[in-house]
């Protein structure tokens, strides 16, 4: 029995719904969920990577501890980056991506979940006719597969995609509307995406729009396939470094 069939049987699609695990992290099911229920809630933490908050959690509430700051959520890893980037620097990388370059991002701190979201990303234009197939032969080395999700700026989420909602954590496989996004666009007509809608990587993609006309980028974890998302500074210099010497 399907997932969905299940939460048909059991679950009542007029009150929000919670649910995580490995299997909370199949962004086709979720956007049918969606679809279903408009107030599903799924954790950006959801598979293993979540289990250790959800047990400090636990310990907080059996020893009778005050609640923790939830300030920054998921941006939680302990391995910031403290100077932001200025000006300069987001309209220097905007005019990167804008030229067709690949660029690696790093910001503030490391978000928690198996995706990026802006703040440890490789970026790119979604628009160059064979850009999965470069990003792949020249950083990731994936499977040519795996699809790449991109971000968007919420205001712009439904002139480029099936979607009247938000999706802040990358966590729900859309219809792609425009067809000019060949990089970020599965083969079943449907991109995971990122609405974003505050902060520095909102600056960087208003930039973008500015220089190209679109918000949307390509956006995937800055890593290469079967390594960890860069850490602190000297990790992502370290990737950098591979990602300049693939050009």
């Amino acid at each position: 029995r399907s997932i969905i069939s299940l939460f048909k049987e059991y679950a009542n699609p007029t009150e929000p719904i919670s649910f995580a695990g490995g299997v909370a992290q199949n962004v086709v099911i979720n956007a049918k969920l969606h679809e279903w229920n408009e107030n599903i809630l799924i954790p950006p933490h959801s598979p293993d990577d979540g289990l250790s908050l959800g047990i400090v959690e636990f310990l907080r509430l059996a020893y009778k501890q005050p609640p923790f700051s939830n300030e920054g959520f998921p941006f939680w890893q302990n391995d910031t980056v403290t100077e932001t980037p200025d000006i300069a620097t987001i309209k220097k990388a905007a005019k990167a991506i804008a030229e067709g370059e690949i660029i690696g991002w790093m910001q503030g701190s490391g978000e928690l979940g198996p995706r990026a979201l802006g703040n440890r990303s490789i970026l790119m234009r979604p628009d160059v006719l064979n850009g999965k197939d470069v990003i792949n032969q020249r950083v990731k080395h994936r499977e040519n597969y795996r699809p790449f999700g991109c971000s968007v700026l919420l205001e712009d989420v439904q002139e480029h995609f099936d979607c009247a909602y938000s999706s802040p954590y990358m966590l729900y496989a859309v219809p792609v509307k425009n067809k000019n996004l060949p990089a970020i666009t599965h083969i079943d007509g449907t991109c995971r995406i990122q609405t974003v809608s505050n902060g520095v990587f909102k600056t960087l993609l208003e930039e973008v729009k500015y220089l190209t006309g679109s918000s949307v980028v390509l956006n995937t974890s800055l890593n290469i396939n079967g390594n960890p998302i860069a850490a602190g500074i000297k990790d992502a210099d370290r990737k950098s470094t591979r990602l300049n010497s693939s050009h």
